[in-house]
């Protein structure tokens, strides 16, 4: 067998197109804690690599390990908008402080 050295490289460099995406600075997170009852509550709504849209969310005690997590597929821009605020509306219901909140911002640097 007779392998070149560097058979791996493209013979026209030109013709390779690398498309660079940050799919990971595409978030919103939500950070919630209940200090009467020691409860935390988290959100955070991704993109993941096949582009959907993902709301996952994590709650516990802040003193034990005891705690549960979802996943949810968002299909469209309005189920979205609807699930957010259905989640703030019922932290608010339940007492919860919003700690934290960031947003990295839309950024389509990888146009489909």
């Amino acid at each position: 067998m007779n392998l070149k050295k560097n058979a791996l490289v493209p013979t026209n460099p030109k013709k390779l197109h690398i498309k660079q995406c940050n799919l990971s600075a595409q978030f919103q997170q939500w950070y919630w804690v209940q200090p009467n009852k020691r409860r935390y509550y988290q959100a955070i709504l991704i993109r993941d690599l096949l582009g959907d849209r993902v709301l996952a969310k994590a709650w516990g005690s802040l003193d034990s390990k005891r705690g549960g997590q979802d996943t949810s597929v968002l299909s469209s821009p309005e189920e979205e908008e609807n699930a957010i605020d259905a989640l703030l509306k019922r932290r608010k219901q339940h007492h919860y402080m919003l700690i934290t909140y960031s947003n990295s911002g839309e950024n389509d640097s990888c146009p489909t």
